[in-house]
Parts: structure tokens; sequence; C-alpha cells
């Protein structure tokens, strides 16, 4: 999952935009494969400082940072917040040997855990606008999570940035991650910005900007 975090000192606001995984970054011209031309494929063969770098191209932003983390931070994270209450649309049940992922999760309101809780985001099948529609559930659950938690005290601030620092990578320093955690606190209001996104005709999947 690719997120854009952004901070309008203005007007003291948070902005979130979801890029799609299936994101064409590079050009389709028959030098690159169908997967490599994907953010997908494209982070996963090259450094975060190059992905930053192409993303930055593309959007005509300046991309200042990175934190990259993996499914087990993900999941202490939300441990770690007491769960999150939830509304899943459907009953979600797929496995994948290759990724050791074994989804089952039962429609309805309920608490998610952090195993649960990955379920729900990593879920990719079922949805009619394929990974577009994944990409809002994830919005509804950021969204669930932002506001359930958004009187954290700061002793679990702490605990969480140690549980994230265990797996994370980042270029950011300690003091700059405190003061970017300082203004998501204080952010007068967080906003999830969609981005202008046109389907591919021949593969409705593949979105491109």
């Amino acid at each position: 999952t690719f997120l854009l975090l952004g901070y309008n000192d203005d007007r003291k606001e948070v902005n979130i935009s979801f890029l799609p995984r299936d994101l064409g970054v590079l050009p389709d011209d028959g030098t690159y494969g169908v997967s490599e031309r994907k953010l997908s494929g494209y982070s996963s063969g090259n450094p975060p400082e190059e992905v930053m770098k192409r993303l930055s191209e593309m959007l005509g932003i300046e991309i200042n940072n990175y934190i990259k983390l993996d499914t087990d931070n993900f999941r202490d994270i939300v441990d770690a917040l007491g769960g999150v209450e939830f509304n899943v649309p459907m009953k979600m049940v797929y496995e994948d040997p290759y990724q050791n992922l074994a989804i089952n999760l039962e429609k309805g309101k309920q608490v998610l855990d952090g195993e649960k809780a990955e379920m729900l985001v990593r879920y990719r099948k079922g949805y009619p606008e394929g990974d577009l529609g994944r990409i809002e559930l994830q919005k509804a659950f950021l969204g669930a999570m932002i506001e359930q938690k958004s009187d954290i005290k700061i002793g679990s601030m702490k605990e969480i940035y140690q549980l994230l620092s265990k797996g994370m990578e980042t270029d950011l320093s300690l003091d700059k991650a405190k003061k970017m955690i300082s203004l998501f606190r204080t952010a007068k209001t967080i906003a999830f910005v969609d981005l202008p996104v046109q389907l591919e005709p021949d593969d409705p999947f593949a979105p491109l900007l």
C-alpha cells in the first residue's frame, strides 16, 4: 500500500492520498514488462529514494522523505491502539501460500485486532473496480482508526514509535519524525485527497495518471 502524506501549514491540514499499486510509472514502449511498469513492481526493483524521485516527477510535487513499513509493523500498531471497530463489507476468504497469507474474515461490524486488520487491507478479491476498490476500503479503515484513536496519549505514541522502529526503513531523523508526529496531532483537519486517475482502456484495472 502506497500513501502520500502532506501538511499544509496555512490551513493546519494533513492531506493523505492513496496511490494504486497498479499505477503506471514507466512508459509502455516495449522497454519494460507489465509488472515493471507498475508502481508495485517498480518499488520492488528500486530503492525508496528512486521511487520518491519518480513519483515526484510524475506528480509534479516535491516528496521530501519516505517511511517503509512491513505488515508486522501494521499489525503491531493496530494491537497497540487496542484494535479498531470497523464494518467489514463482505465475507473475505483467500489463501496465498507463496505470501504465507491466509484470510478468513466475517462480514459485519466488529473490533479488528492487528491480524484481522491485516486481512482486511490485504484482501484483493471481489472489488469490481480492482485495486481502486480496495483503496476505498483501506481509506475507510484508516479514517476509522484516525477518528477512534485521535485522543491517544503521549505514552502510547512513544510505544507506537518503538514498535515502528523495529522494522522501519526511513531517511527521517528522530527529531524530524517527532515534529511530524506533532503536526499530525495538532492538525485542525485530516483530509483524504483523491488523485486524478484514468483507467487504461484495454486493462480496466491498470490506472494511469
